[in-house]
């Protein structure tokens, strides 16, 4: 049973929020990631003549700095090697390194949160258990990040794991969806993205995004500069 398991499913991530339509970033990544034709994919260290040591990142190509968001990512092969982590970063965090001594990529810094598959936290150097190791194929690790309480929670296969960040309100930079992996060929696929907002002025810029057909429109909108910005932000 999961350390920190609980009775809650994520069922309301599907069913009451809106869907978000981020994928990863393929501009700010390591060299040593690719990807499926969709996006959604993403493939570490599948260069079989290669030599690589480290750890290898790839973020999401949109940050977040207020409202609820949740992403789905799932395991298409059983994972393998020293450390696959999943979490948030900002955008200065580093996504390559070739220190041969190097595990986890995210969490060495002030700048990132991560749960590696081996059931472990880290952030700011520092590593403690959260949860039993998780590796299967079609295993699904949800990402729930709560910008009004500061929190970022994971699902594994649709449970709660509980809270495993806090404080995330106050970082005072956009937070990125983040993986990372090790030499070992992992695979990993994007699924389900949703999203939810509150105050009334976020309520208002989600209206809008319900109307248009597509976030290129937004630019084209009769509203002024600032607002358009504010909106392609949600």
């Amino acid at each position: 049973m999961e350390c920190a398991e609980m009775c809650i499913s994520n069922d309301q991530f599907h069913s009451e929020y809106l869907q978000a339509g981020w994928k990863w970033d393929q501009s700010n990544k390591s060299t040593h990631t690719t990807f499926s034709k969709s996006g959604d994919a993403v493939y570490f260290y599948t260069d079989p003549l290669g030599d690589a040591t480290g750890a290898a990142g790839v973020r999401g190509n949109r940050g977040f700095r207020h409202g609820e968001h949740y992403w789905e990512v799932v395991f298409t092969e059983a994972l393998h090697g020293k450390s696959f982590m999943i979490g948030i970063s900002t955008a200065g965090t580093s996504l390559n390194t070739d220190d041969c001594q190097s595990g986890n990529l995210m969490g060495t810094d002030n700048n990132s949160w991560g749960l590696c598959y081996k059931g472990t936290l880290s952030h700011r150097g520092v590593c403690r258990q959260y949860c039993d190791p998780f590796y299967d194929e079609n295993t699904v690790i949800g990402c729930h990040l709560d910008l009004y309480k500061g929190t970022l929670v994971y699902y594994k296969n649709g449970r709660s794991l509980g809270v495993a960040f806090s404080g995330l309100n106050e970082v005072g930079a956009a937070l990125y969806p983040t993986v990372c992996s090790t030499p070992a060929g992992n695979e990993v696929e994007l699924r389900h993205r949703s999203c939810r907002f509150f105050s009334l002025q976020e309520k208002c810029f989600t209206a809008v995004l319900k109307s248009v057909p597509n976030r290129e429109a937004i630019r084209s909108l009769p509203l002024p500069a600032s607002i358009r910005s504010n909106i392609e932000e949600v």
